[in-house]
């Protein structure tokens, strides 16, 4: 904006608001593999599309089948594939009516098929068991697609880990209450850069920004005053890059240090655990995984740690990724 004062032109530099899309009607994507973890990726996502009806929420699940050289064996193969696919859906659907979701059969390598859908679709939701895990490495592998999809998806992911059988949805169960670990790092700078994104994704109307410090004795010392101020700067990034108005209103952003001698991805998790319990449940977690090309791992030490905790019943939500080491 040029402003004239007196015979000088001044330039006055306003900050520019953060072009969020309108995600009208909104597009959920679900992989789909009929196993446990994908049928709790299904659940979740079909209650996140009902309390979304006001936006014209739509669930598109896609499931990447087998093929055959033989017609005959193909043609059974999408028949079977459609009809267990289509099952778990109306079980879905049965406990959110109304809700809209449709099916398609593709064919392909799944992670390629995946990321192309996922192009056309606003948040994507998908299952994985994260069996095998190195916390000494701070690696987690998942399967090949969940950790491609992990490290370089175009739109927000949300993953439900399930150890055992199939997760239900929580009564109740909401996105309007979201936990973001924040250590000053690289990815949790950038992911205070994508809050914004999950606001306007979510309806999210509250979200606890966490870090954890090692317990101190006496009078604060330097690492809680160090956290306050790290906390703080986050949240007072968020605000200001929030548009003035918002239909469902400016989400409340608060600050909570953890003082505990656990790492610091278990002591989020018994944070949340803790909240569960008292019945203020946490609608997930969000993250923003760190990718380091020259080594099998999906994210930082936080991410792997609060992704290897048992909380079947809390999403963890990818908003996105970095590249580089743990100092980079």
């Amino acid at each position: 904006r040029r402003v004239v004062h007196g015979y000088r032109r001044v330039v006055v530099a306003l900050p520019s608001l953060p072009r969020l899309p309108s995600m009208n009607p909104l597009r959920i994507l679900v992989a789909f593999d009929t196993y446990t973890a994908s049928r709790s990726a299904l659940n979740f996502a079909v209650a996140f599309a009902s309390r979304m009806k006001d936006r014209g929420a739509v669930v598109n699940v896609i499931h990447v089948r087998p093929t055959a050289e033989n017609p005959q064996t193909d043609k059974k193969l999408e028949d079977s594939a459609r009809a267990n696919c289509a099952k778990y859906m109306e079980l879905a659907q049965a406990a959110y009516p109304g809700t809209t979701c449709n099916l398609e059969i593709m064919t392909g390598k799944p992670m390629d098929v995946i990321r192309k859908s996922a192009q056309h679709n606003d948040v994507l939701f998908m299952g994985t068991h994260g069996r095998a895990v190195d916390l000494d490495a701070n690696e987690l592998k998942f399967g090949s697609v969940a950790e491609n999809l992990l490290q370089g998806s175009s739109i927000p992911v949300v993953v439900l880990r399930v150890t055992g059988k199939e997760s239900e949805v929580p009564e109740g169960y909401s996105f309007d209450n979201f936990v973001v670990p924040y250590d000053g790092a690289k990815a949790s700078q950038k992911l205070v850069e994508k809050i914004p994104l999950l606001i306007q994704l979510a309806n999210t109307k509250h979200l606890t920004f966490v870090t954890s410090i090692p317990p101190q004795e006496g009078t604060p010392g330097t690492a809680k005053t160090e956290a306050e101020k790290h906390l703080q700067n986050a949240i007072d990034t968020v605000a200001a890059s929030l548009p003035e108005r918002m239909p469902q209103g400016s989400p409340k952003l608060e600050k909570v240090i953890l003082e505990s001698s656990n790492a610091p991805a278990q002591a989020i998790a018994e944070y949340v655990k803790q909240r569960n319990e008292q019945g203020d449940p946490c609608g997930g977690i969000a993250l923003a995984t760190r990718v380091r090309p020259e080594r099998e791992t999906v994210a930082g030490t936080t991410t792997v740690g609060v992704l290897h905790q048992r909380l079947d019943r809390t999403p963890v939500v990818i908003l996105g990724h970095v590249t580089g080491g743990k100092h980079d």
